[in-house]
């Protein structure tokens, strides 16, 4: 490993601590100057979106911010991937907190309400301005986002899918064989892997 030294006494220590000082009262003063700018309210919301991706990040999930933005918007130009769907959910759970007032996120209410497992935060916070808990309309969420729940085409297995989550608990034989492949052999078990131990599904199928 090659690394390189630094000779801080030739670093211009004099001229830099200046800007870093007007850098630093510039960001000391952001929300201040965010409040007063016309932009203000587009630069929050982008920063909602910004941030709830890059919380998927920090996991090693990719979520496209564009993905998110259509998500967000009900006009989704693919299927919703489960990441896409968690990263909604920190997006709606940011709005939420950035609609109460200061310190709110740290109170005995804040913290009893962020706690709340998804769905029930985030269809919360949709149906709720301030304090108040009103019982959303299930119908309507069920239903999916803009659709008449009448009009959605059902199947047998829509349960099944929809409770996709951690890959333990995942339909994977449902999932072949909705691809339109027959099993032949399917094994799981756990072996190492990037973790201490992976959970890993083994087998072959063929075309139906």
């Amino acid at each position: 490993m090659i690394s390189m030294s630094y000779d801080l006494a030739k670093l211009p220590i004099q001229s830099l601590l200046r800007p870093l000082s007007d850098a630093g009262i510039a960001l000391a003063r952001l929300d201040e100057r965010i409040a007063r700018s016309p932009v203000g309210e587009g630069w929050i919301e982008r920063s909602h979106f910004a941030d709830a991706c890059a919380s998927l990040w920090i996991d090693g999930e990719l979520v496209h911010l564009e993905d998110l933005v259509l998500h967000d918007a009900g006009h989704d130009i693919r299927t919703p991937t489960h990441e896409l769907t968690i990263a909604r959910d920190v997006l709606r759970t940011r709005r939420r907190i950035a609609s109460q007032p200061p310190g709110w996120a740290f109170s005995p209410d804040g913290l009893r309400t962020l706690r709340q497992a998804w769905p029930a935060a985030s269809l919360r916070a949709d149906c709720t301005a301030g304090g108040d808990e009103t019982t959303p309309d299930l119908a309507a969420v069920e239903g999916g986002e803009g659709e008449d729940a009448s009009e959605q085409d059902t199947s047998p297995n829509d349960a099944e899918l929809a409770a996709i989550g951690c890959h333990l608990n995942r339909p994977i034989r449902l999932m072949i064989e909705g691809a339109g492949f027959r099993i032949d052999r399917i094994e799981t078990g756990y072996m190492r892997g990037p973790k201490p131990m992976t959970f890993m599904y083994e087998g072959s199928a063929r075309p139906k």
